[in-house]
């Protein structure tokens, strides 16, 4: 007991504190880390090919394109046209309009963070409100379905069925999250859109060039 003591009066003699404990154990972990990469350098090296193998053939192929494509539809207003059809049953359920149904269509279709990114750039020009906008990042974040039926079923899993019903699980639970949201958490409903003037649509041709 007298060293435990000695030990916590050292401690709070040298202000010890423990963000600075924190970081000499994280300091340690990556001298360990560098040390094993040394002495098993082949190991290392098989690994990281297999890595950024996987993310050249799989994961980037799976994802940029629908990045691309889902930033097209915001900044052309196609997007919002798409919101347009699905505004009614979205905005009863998880009380967003045109434009913050769009964010969610097109995060549920092509994964994250498409539809965390859309909203947040509708939220920054004032398309949509703060309170629509946390709604739309809480319920958007589903990974892609061509990622969760290339990668995940038909790769790890050796079966494209397996990755959609994956993907029907998290979009069921995101929806079910969406509901409990709208029914307890109403924010004095639907606040004011801020005043911020939105930026003009830019056609098809301008915001595929961007």
């Amino acid at each position: 007991m007298t060293r435990v003591y000695s030990s916590c009066a050292y401690i709070k003699e040298k202000k010890l504190t423990w963000s600075f404990l924190k970081k000499c154990c994280f300091g340690y972990m990556a001298v360990f880390m560098l040390l094993l990469f040394f002495r098993y350098p082949d190991p290392t090296a098989e690994w990281v090919k297999r890595g950024l193998d996987t993310c050249v053939v799989r994961l980037i192929p799976s994802l940029f394109p629908f990045m691309v494509v889902s930033a097209l539809l915001t900044s052309s207003g196609v997007g919002e046209k798409l919101g347009r059809i699905v505004q009614k049953p979205f905005g009863a359920l998880f009380g967003v309009g045109a434009q913050g149904a769009a964010a969610l269509l097109l995060g549920w279709l092509f994964g994250f963070p498409i539809g965390a990114r859309s909203a947040s750039k509708l939220y920054r020009e004032g398309e949509i409100s703060e309170s629509e906008f946390e709604r739309i990042v809480c319920i958007s974040g589903v990974p892609s379905p061509a990622f969760l039926i290339n990668v995940v079923g038909t790769t790890l899993f050796g079966s494209a069925k397996k990755g959609i019903a994956l993907y029907i699980m998290c979009l069921a639970s995101c929806m079910l999250i969406g509901v409990a949201i709208r029914a307890f958490w109403r924010s004095d409903d639907e606040p004011e859109r801020r005043e911020i003037a939105a930026s003009p649509r830019a056609s098809v041709a301008v915001a595929f060039t961007r």
